[in-house]
């Protein structure tokens, strides 16, 4: 049987709380099951929280300097290294009271922790668990941070978090293992049936502004109702759309998302909100949030998603969790599909829209510079798996209408 999850290392996460004058949207905070406060790990979350970056140490012919740079971090980056270390924090902890043995390795005693415990974590402990390589790299990565940091101020000795060529071959779903980095286009059907499981209008429209906008999963985050200031213009919000519902010649209405909210690379970008998805969006606003807002008495926020138990905006890890849990309920539908494929979805028919149009875009090289824009790509040869999806997109909806 499986252990629980987080039964030796709990974190707690403290909104709006003031530190030395400074004042923080949130901070995360570690305690034993004992009940013992982790203070290194709270140090490290406090330093992510109030000042964005990790410190990447120089190293010169092979070896560390002890010197550092620094390396800024989106807010969604932060969260994927808090809950990186929080995952080591809990196996460390396990080894500890599972061993009863004195002067180990733990959470509390994280100046003992050494390479090779380290780095077994890393290529024997989690690779089962991890469905990619890019996941193992990304743990290692937020780990390599974490002891820079303790390194940095003298509470470790420093530790080379690598890595080895056999972790690939512990990873637990081989079949997921070689899908990686292939993007999937999901079917108007199944988007239809995607949609019917919801339970919510809330959960609808998380699902519609990714397939019908584009939006990654921490981009929901975005949608905001007042106006707000993006790279030093003023852009509107939610709110200010609504009004220009009244126009009934307008057929689309545009919103720009803000990078600092939970962007990619925090890189703002246009988006374009058809008609018929604002008019869903204001009904949710006009009905089921106010609702819910004005009968569990919650303090009203900016953010067009909120939690229904708390009232808070949604964690951006939401529709992630939300997809799965959709996609497992019906049948047929491949288990390996993600939210993130709706965003695929739903830049691969905007490309054939453009290109089919007789009226529109007809250049395949100007329809992907399109695509690239909306979907906030830095560079077209990242959108153009899109050229070759486009045929399997045809090929899914002409079976699909037989």
């Amino acid at each position: 049987m499986a252990r629980p999850q987080r039964k030796y290392v709990y974190k707690e996460i403290i909104h709006d709380v003031k530190v030395e004058g400074v004042k923080l949207p949130a901070l995360s905070v570690f305690f034993t099951a004992d009940h013992e406060l982790l203070v290194l790990p709270l140090l490290y979350a406090h330093h992510l929280a109030r000042h964005g970056f990790v410190y990447e140490e120089i190293i010169k012919n092979g070896n560390p300097t002890g010197r550092y740079y620094h390396n800024y971090l989106s807010d969604r980056s932060i969260l994927n290294y808090i809950s990186h270390l929080h995952g080591f924090l809990d196996a460390i902890e396990e080894y500890s009271f599972e061993l009863k043995k004195p002067n180990l390795p733990s959470a509390t005693n994280l100046h003992l922790v050494n390479n090779k415990l380290v780095n077994r974590y890393l290529n024997h402990y989690l690779p089962p668990k991890m469905g990619s390589f890019a996941s193992l790299e990304a743990h290692r990565t937020g780990l390599q941070a974490f002891f820079n940091y303790l390194k940095r101020f003298g509470f470790h000795d420093g530790l080379n978090v690598t890595l080895s060529k056999s972790a690939r071959d512990r990873l637990g779903d081989r079949s997921y293992k070689n899908k990686e980095g292939v993007v999937q286009y999901i079917s108007r059907e199944f988007r239809r049936l995607l949609l019917r499981e919801c339970s919510t209008d809330r959960d609808r429209l998380i699902l519609r502004v990714a397939f019908e906008m584009g939006l990654r999963a921490s981009e929901t985050r975005c949608l905001v109702l007042v106006d707000q200031i993006v790279a030093r213009h003023s852009h509107k919000g939610l709110l200010a759309l609504f009004e220009e519902l009244a126009d009934l010649n307008k057929k689309s209405f545009e919103f720009w998302l803000n990078g600092s909210l939970g962007t990619k690379g925090a890189k703002s970008r246009r988006a374009v909100i058809s008609r018929d998805l604002l008019e869903s969006i204001k009904r949710y606003y006009d009905n089921e949030r106010f609702n819910i807002n004005s009968l569990r008495g919650f303090e009203d926020c900016n953010h067009l998603f909120v939690s229904y138990s708390d009232g808070k905006p949604l964690s951006p890890r939401y529709p992630t969790k939300l997809f799965a849990k959709l996609r497992n309920k019906i049948e047929h539908l491949d288990k390996y599909l993600s939210y993130h494929d709706l965003r695929h979805t739903f830049a691969t028919e905007l490309y054939a829209t453009l290109i089919e149009n007789k009226h529109g875009v007809r250049s395949q090289e100007r329809a992907l510079t399109i695509v690239a824009d909306r979907l906030g790509h830095s560079y077209v040869s990242s959108t153009e798996k899109y050229v070759h999806l486009f045929e399997h997109m045809k090929a899914i909806e002409e079976s699909d209408s037989v």
